[in-house]
Parts: C-alpha cells; structure tokens; sequence
C-alpha cells in the first residue's frame, strides 16, 4: 500500500494515547494564528472601505446639494 512501518507505527502509537482523534491531522497552530491575524487584517481593512464608501456617498450628495443651490442662484440672477 506504500506505507512504511515506521508511518504504521505513529497511527498505532496516537490511536493507542488518543484514541481515533489521534488519527486525525492536526493543523499547525502558528498556520491558525496566522489565519486568524489575515482575517482579522481583512476585517479592517472591509470596515474602512465601507465607512469610505458612506463619506463618498455623503460628497456625493453635499455636491448635489451646491449644484442645487448653484441653479437656484442662477435662475434668481437671470429673473432680476
């Protein structure tokens, strides 16, 4: 089956301490670290694109309101 005795051995010796949870692979936890520093980098970096995005949405609609004021200007000054 291409497995070495030596791999036979490590199953057999984990199942024996830890029973069939010994079988399982364990993750390295500096790889979760690392995952969970990523996702929390993720997270900022998701919450000041949003709040960019309300302050875009808030010029946007502050340069509406001058064009808005600017036209109402105009058509006074052409009314006199």
């Amino acid at each position: 089956m291409g497995v070495t005795v030596g791999t036979i051995d490590n199953w057999l010796r984990r199942y024996t301490q830890e029973g069939v949870e010994g079988l399982h692979p364990k993750r390295d936890t500096k790889v979760i670290e690392n995952e969970k520093q990523e996702l929390i980098r993720l997270q900022l970096i998701e919450k000041k694109y949003y709040e960019a995005q309300e302050d875009i949405e808030i010029l946007k609609k502050f340069q509406a309101s001058l064009k808005a004021k600017g036209k109402q200007s105009a058509s006074k000054r052409s009314k006199k």
